[in-house]
């Protein structure tokens, strides 16, 4: 089965499952790939520091998103 989100490439479930580990509140933007704190784990929608755009999703459902 596809996935149907597009994702920028630096997001991969390596990098995505470290943050996860962490436990330190990341999120990543889907559009430009930025790294960003202070978000919760199910977040959506969140503005990107870096690009502006509503794209940063957190980490734990990031990752269910990104592994193959």
């Amino acid at each position: 089965m596809e996935k149907l989100h597009k994702f920028h490439k630096s997001i991969t479930p390596q990098r995505v499952a470290r943050a996860v580990e962490a436990d330190d509140y990341i999120g990543f933007c889907r559009a430009c790939g930025h790294q960003q704190e202070n978000v919760e784990g199910d977040a959506h929608g969140v503005t990107c520091h870096n690009c502006g755009r509503p794209e940063v999703m957190g980490a734990e459902d990031l990752l269910l998103e990104v592994m193959p």
